[in-house]
């Protein structure tokens, strides 16, 4: 399974999509071994309202409010996670 690998997985998944099913988005973060420890979530006003535990992957963002293009209306969400995302990647490369 993957998650036994500990790879570094960055899922953003919309519960508004209405191209991906959510319950689909919520089977593959399931298949890639996440837990509850893995997700971030936001509320619909884009306020963490949980966050994972650190360093956990796969990593999965739940951006309540948004659709397919989590990144068009959420870009700051979506910026910062993926630019923390890479870093953390980047670091554990270097180690």
């Amino acid at each position: 399974m993957m998650a036994d690998e500990q790879l570094p997985i960055l899922m953003v998944l919309s519960e508004n999509d209405k191209l991906v099913d959510t319950d689909i988005s919520y089977e593959i973060a399931e298949l890639l071994g996440a837990t509850e420890d893995n997700f971030d979530i936001y509320n619909h006003d884009a306020q963490l309202e949980k966050q994972r535990k650190h360093d956990t992957y796969p990593w999965i963002v739940v951006l309540p409010q948004c659709g397919h293009y989590s990144f068009k209306t959420q870009p700051k969400i979506v910026n910062e996670t993926l630019t923390t995302f890479m870093d953390s990647v980047n670091q554990r490369a270097l180690t």
